[in-house]
């Protein structure tokens, strides 16, 4: 979550594979859950956290 916020223009499911060394379907799964749950944001590919 920390990542996310910073990183001003969100982050996609492959840049948070790579930063934490992760299978892209693991990091996607993570965020599409993240995001199900209210606490992201997603605009076309990119995650980012909903302002509170």
């Amino acid at each position: 979550m920390a990542l996310l916020t910073s990183v001003r223009q969100g982050m996609t499911a492959g840049e948070v594979a790579a930063h934490f060394g992760w299978p892209l379907e693991k990091a996607r799964n993570a965020l599409e859950q993240l995001f199900s749950a209210g606490t992201l944001r997603k605009r076309s590919s990119r995650y980012r956290l909903k302002p509170h």
